[in-house]
């Protein structure tokens, strides 16, 4: 007997639902897509009908799919209200259903049964029940980091983050990071150069430098990572000697926007001014800087106060999505305030001159997409700049009784749902270790405001942000969305 596809329903015509059916459609039979949107019923979505949630009831389906970034607000919906078993719900990434898989042939049954509960409990605020969520990070720190392997654990980590049980999320990440170790020294695949990989970043997560010197001295023939190697090592020249010399013919891209760069930076301090709100007075010190770099930056008139953040912007970095609207005819006069604009994403450049691509720190971390501070080091340190300094950057550490600043429209405007969803792509902890390390070498410093969270332990950071309220307020928030800035 062959084995029949999941009958799968995907919840969201979307760009999300859209991607995820040119990703994964031949793993599935796809039997319908749902949307709350009534105007999107009864027409068709990429070869598949539309349905309004309701006639779930009616479908023989093994799963739904959630394509959407709102997944926890959605998951309360197919649960509380249409009696979707929570097993049955899985995520566009699908790690959750991954994570559901592992559990039931590896976890504890107990252990089952408390991540089902817990999983169902989550509501579309922060307010989920917080014994709840207590006892589930106690357990899964519990549990053997041998269970599962890396991957799984990470799964796992992005899975519980997307529900809002971040202290647990950490725990799952941190038997990731050890799993990946005993993977090394236990010998097994100690010379295969995927888990070596994950050794060097595991180590560079923990701070262990010399560990990560180590593995990276046993990858003689890196073979198809060869292209991640170069950030790696880098990024290890940055965290030991606390600066950076580019090497002919590896790194530094010889073209007019990297030379523009480097004569604007070269022998230069450099101020960093993030979306964190920055006490009174802070803008006189920043302004003694040769360099004022900022994030997204949209035009003098959504900036704070001088007197807060500083008086002038020379260069501004971009995310995909904010580069993709800076350059857009409507907005693209507002370039022409700084002297470079640096896009994370290359295809932008030719949109505006002058304007490079960033270096980017991606196989560094341990897990997640770098978000933009991490990137905006990364970048500039190839560059030579006498000094750098962060001001105004408290790795989204804020409720809304001080959101960010009006100008960052990216992570702050989401709902708790869509910004956890953030959150989880990224790995806040992977950001903040990559910038401790380097401000632990020199190579960059941090105002009292970062500095604080960089002084935590990750684990008091991760319950600091348990704590946070991402409710949006109920009048004049934010409704365009972005990456995260950090």
């Amino acid at each position: 007997m062959v084995d029949r596809k999941p009958r799968a329903v995907v919840f969201g015509a979307s760009a999300s639902g859209v991607a995820f059916l040119e990703r994964h459609r031949d793993m599935y039979e796809v039997l319908a897509v749902a949307d709350n949107d009534s105007e999107k019923h009864a027409t068709e979505f990429c070869g598949t009908w539309v349905i309004p949630p309701h006639e779930l009831g009616g479908i023989d389906y093994d799963v739904v799919v959630v394509a959407s970034i709102f997944f926890r607000n959605i998951q309360r919906q197919l649960v509380g209200d249409l009696g979707v078993p929570v097993e049955a719900i899985d995520d566009v990434s699908l790690r959750l259903g991954a994570v559901l898989r592992a559990a039931r042939r590896s976890l504890p049954e107990d252990y089952q049964a408390e991540l089902l509960l817990a999983l169902g409990s989550t509501t579309a605020e922060h307010s989920h029940i917080q014994d709840v969520s207590a006892r589930l990070a106690e357990s899964t720190r519990r549990l053997e980091t041998t269970s599962l392997d890396v991957e799984t654990w990470l799964a796992m980590r992005y899975s519980l983050m997307i529900h809002g049980f971040i202290e647990a999320s950490e725990a799952a990440r941190m038997h990731a990071r050890d799993a990946a170790l005993l993977l090394v020294s236990n010998g097994d695949g100690a010379e295969d150069p995927g888990v070596l990989l994950t050794a060097i970043r595991a180590s560079l997560d923990g701070g262990d430098i010399s560990a990560a010197r180590r593995f990276r001295a046993k990858l003689s023939d890196p073979g198809s990572h060869a292209s991640d190697l170069v950030a790696i090592d880098s990024y290890l020249e940055m965290s030991e000697r606390g600066s950076f010399t580019p090497r002919a013919g590896t790194e530094a891209v010889d073209d007019e926007g990297d030379r523009r760069f480097r004569n604007l930076l070269a022998g230069r301090s450099v101020a960093i001014v993030g979306p964190a709100p920055c006490p009174e007075g802070l803008g006189r010190e920043i302004d003694t800087f040769d360099v004022i770099v900022r994030v997204s930056y949209w035009g003098a008139s959504h900036l704070p106060s001088q007197d807060a953040a500083g008086s002038r912007t020379d260069v501004s970095y971009y995310n995909e999505q904010h580069g993709a609207r800076a350059v857009q005819d409507a907005h693209i006069g507002v370039l022409s305030d700084l002297r470079l604009a640096v896009f994370k994403d290359p295809s932008q450049v030719a949109r505006f001159s002058p304007s490079r691509a960033a270096f980017l720190p991606g196989p560094c971390l341990f897990d997640g997409h770098p978000n933009m501070i991490p990137i905006m080091l990364f970048d500039m340190l190839h560059f030579n700049p006498s000094r750098i300094k962060v001001f105004g950057t408290n790795f989204f550490l804020s409720d809304r009784a001080s959101r960010y600043d009006k100008s960052y429209v990216g992570i702050s405007s989401h709902s708790a749902s869509g910004r956890l969803f953030a959150l989880a792509r990224h790995d806040l902890c992977s950001q903040v270790n990559f910038v401790r390390n380097l401000v632990k070498a020199g190579a960059v410093e941090i105002d009292e405001i970062g500095a604080r969270v960089l002084d935590m332990s990750n684990r008091d950071y991760m319950a600091a942000m348990e704590r946070v309220d991402w409710r949006l307020p109920t009048h004049g928030s934010a409704t365009q969305s972005g990456g995260t800035q950090g």
